[in-house]
């Protein structure tokens, strides 16, 4: 989502309130361009949002981490509907990013989530949107944001966004939510330790660990 008369972007990291934010912002965000629910919600996905960051360098950037150990169970939810076993589920996605499957999500054009070619490589659950929802969080994003915020302290640091890029504060809206019990309750110690091997690099960037 880019707001041209606000100078922001803000990059939508699946399963980090995203939803929510869209809707909050969504007015005051310019047209995009793409496939019916692209114009409709405004959104700019992969090669396109990636290259709007180097043609806009003075906008404010932003996005919304969440602990990887909870937005992992929230996928599971949201995706499967627990049809399937939260460790079996752990096990696809550690095939999937096992690919590198970043490298091919980037090249996606036309301001789609996933197409045809992405289907190239071992997707979760022969599922090319989940697999674009589990992808590790700082591929959404770049090292010259200016603000991250958390969901676990999310009308606070929207508010925060907010003032910055001089907006009157939004109260967010509970948008979008997945039903699940609390996330450490779904892990063993096996499925802890895959998740972390897979995401240690939000876990360092983003400061959690399995319990914060």
């Amino acid at each position: 989502m880019i707001s041209h008369p606000f100078k922001f972007i803000y990059s939508h990291i699946p399963k980090c309130a995203g939803t929510t934010i869209e809707v909050a912002l969504k007015k005051h965000a310019s047209p995009s361009l793409g496939n019916e629910l692209a114009i409709e919600n405004k959104w700019w996905r992969n090669k396109r949002l990636f290259e709007l960051y180097s043609e806009n360098p003075s906008y404010f950037k932003f996005s919304f981490s969440r602990n990887p150990f909870d937005r992992i169970v929230s996928a599971y939810s949201f995706f499967t509907n627990h049809n399937i076993s939260f460790k079996n589920f752990v096990f696809e996605v550690e095939l999937f990013l096992n690919h590198n499957p970043q490298n091919i999500f980037k090249e996606v054009d036309n301001n789609f989530c996933c197409n045809p070619s992405v289907n190239k490589t071992f997707m979760p659950l022969n599922d090319p949107l989940l697999g674009y929802h589990v992808l590790p969080q700082n591929y959404y994003i770049t090292s010259k944001f200016d603000f991250i915020g958390k969901v676990e302290n999310l009308q606070n640091d929207f508010d925060q966004v907010c003032e910055s890029v001089g907006l009157d504060r939004i109260k967010l809206p509970n948008l979008n939510q997945s039903s699940h019990q609390h996330y450490t309750s779904y892990y063993d110690q096996e499925c802890r330790d895959i998740v972390e091997n897979l995401y240690q690099g939000d876990l360092n960037q983003f400061k959690y660990n399995f319990d914060v």
